[in-house]
């Protein structure tokens, strides 16, 4: 066995026919992480047991999923204590080829997680706004915005563990099956808290671009003990609690206070306003009047990784005309475009589609939309209009009835681009 000295564990309990089988398929990322941290490959549980007390130790690799198997049920448990004691634990690399779903679902038990395996597709992914939170903003910056990945999904982890998500556009992705839409509770990727450590998971299993970045961003953190320590109470819980701050901005009579270490360093502007000797530097105060007290709320929330989410319905489960349902999304988009935050308007966005799906069922409803949606979103954002276009499309006969058709007629006449599209 290697020496103790190990920061990074490999763990990999299966002894393959083809000696290279592995090293072909993840040589080029195991070799990427050894090149930074000082590593070990360990095969043989007694070994692993015997460095969970290493102080040097801080990730463990789970590069492929025979760990899973009810045999080393006891190796599970220890490791389930190695995370809560502060440890990291990342299920990777071959796990998600390798595993069978029912030997994973009972192991997460021992690691007192509710997950479970569900679908095995691919499709379009997206980065969680959470990912600011889990990683910092210049960790998490460096993360593919979106990408295509086949995974195995899991099943019951918590919207606050998600690292990508599938959004209401994604559908499956597949050169012999027709698309079809995709669970949006299912996620391929999570880091999810676990006493003073964290158990991370990536299903993608075909070893994209995208998820060698994940795994890296994944070590960074984990690396990282001021970022580790911080986690525990974290900018959003002093925001919430009110301490620290030291960024007033007044809106229409409402007054938030914020950090200029989390807002300054994602938003151009209110760097500018806070750096170049404006009166707003002087006081540490910006007044924006211009602005929409509910949608500056969304976004400078967003700014702390945290989503506050429109509600469809009210408790008494009463929806709101379609307009009313899309005024938060026409106010996030523009303030999006005004301040620069691709972040906000991609949550815009989602909530745009997520409506367009939900009053589709109703025919008149869709069609009283389109002069709000073709007078809020303009030219670059065309790829609404799109949408919105594609959404009507798919009610042919719906659209060519009578009392449907000559609505039609009207809005293409008084429209042009909707008549163009």
């Amino acid at each position: 066995m290697s020496d103790s000295s190990a920061q990074v564990i490999f763990l990999r309990l299966e002894d393959y026919d083809q000696p290279d089988f592995f090293d072909d398929l993840y040589g080029d990322i195991c070799s990427q992480i050894s090149a930074k941290y000082t590593t070990m490959v360990v095969k043989d549980a007694p070994d692993v047991q015997g460095l969970l007390s290493s102080p040097s130790l801080k990730v463990i690799l789970v590069i492929d999923g025979t760990l899973s198997q009810g045999k080393f049920t006891a190796l599970q448990k220890q490791l389930a204590r190695f995370v809560k004691a502060g440890g990291v634990l990342v299920f990777c690399c071959y796990f998600s080829n390798s595993v069978c779903p029912d030997n994973a679902d009972n192991m997460w038990k021992n690691f007192d997680l509710p997950w479970t395996y569900g679908d095995y597709h691919r499709t379009t992914f997206y980065l969680s706004q959470k990912a600011k939170v889990f990683f910092g903003n210049q960790r998490a910056g460096t993360l593919e915005r979106q990408y295509s990945m086949k995974t195995l999904h899991l099943k019951g982890s918590t919207v606050d563990s998600r690292v990508y998500v599938p959004l209401e556009q994604s559908r499956t992705q597949s050169m012999v099956f027709a698309p079809d839409t995709v669970d949006q509770s299912q996620s391929p990727a999570a880091w999810a808290k676990s006493g003073n450590g964290w158990l991370g998971y990536i299903g993608d299993v075909n070893r994209e671009a995208g998820t060698h970045k994940l795994l890296m961003v994944m070590l960074e953190t984990a690396m990282n003990t001021e970022f580790n320590a911080a986690t525990h109470g974290g900018p959003y819980t002093s925001f919430k609690e009110g301490r620290w701050t030291d960024l007033t901005i007044t809106c229409r009579g409402q007054k938030f206070e914020y950090h200029k270490a989390v807002v300054c360093s994602q938003v151009k502007f209110f760097d500018t306003a806070c750096r170049n000797g404006f009166e707003e530097a002087k006081n540490s105060t910006i007044d924006l009047p211009e602005d929409d007290p509910d949608h500056m709320k969304t976004m400078l929330h967003l700014l702390y990784g945290q989503t506050d989410g429109f509600t469809l319905a009210d408790t008494d489960g009463d929806l709101p005309s379609g307009y009313e349902c899309l005024k938060p999304s026409f106010g996030l988009i523009t303030l999006a475009d005004k301040y620069d935050i691709p972040d906000l308007k991609a949550y815009g966005e989602s909530w745009f589609h997520l409506l367009l799906h939900v009053f589709s069922n109703s025919l008149p409803e869709l069609l009283a939309l389109v002069p709000y949606v073709y007078a809020e979103f303009k030219d670059q954002h065309r790829h609404l209009h799109h949408a919105m276009v594609h959404e009507l499309l798919k009610y042919p006969d719906k659209i060519l009835a009578e009392d449907s058709r000559s609505k039609m007629m009207d809005l293409m006449h008084s429209i042009p681009e909707f008549r163009q599209e």
